[in-house]
């Protein structure tokens, strides 16, 4: 419990920074909102690693997609695989996330309604 709020006030912390960085997507992006990792399921001999995030408060699809690329870039380093399953408060685990998020062979995708299907987004 202490390391889920420690991790908290950290990314609280990042999210209330700003940076003079020129890089055309940082404008873009939207703030990452408040949330907090759930659970952590890494598979070190397969270089995967599945991550639950809960938010802690409202967000759009945008918002939840760059929560869950925050997350996938902490991690890039350690795995090549990364999937996260972002909630929205009060929803159970046990269903669908709101935003689904995969880090495969160096590409994000965001699947957030399965009528709309996925937004593909390449990495640097």
């Amino acid at each position: 419990m202490i390391k889920v709020i420690t991790i908290s006030l950290i990314l609280l912390a990042f999210a209330g920074c700003s940076s003079d960085s020129t890089d055309p997507e940082a404008v873009e992006r939207e703030p990452v909102p408040s949330f907090r990792v759930e659970s952590e399921q890494p598979d070190v001999a397969a270089r995967a690693t599945n991550v639950n995030i809960r938010f802690l408060g409202p967000v759009t699809e945008s918002q939840a997609m760059s929560a869950a690329e925050f997350v996938i870039a902490d991690r890039k380093e350690s795995y090549n695989t990364i999937t996260v399953k972002s909630f929205l408060p009060g929803v159970s685990a046990n269903g669908d996330p709101f935003v689904l998020s995969k880090l495969e062979n160096g590409e994000i995708t965001h699947s957030y309604d399965r009528a709309s299907g996925s937004v593909r987004i390449p990495t640097h």
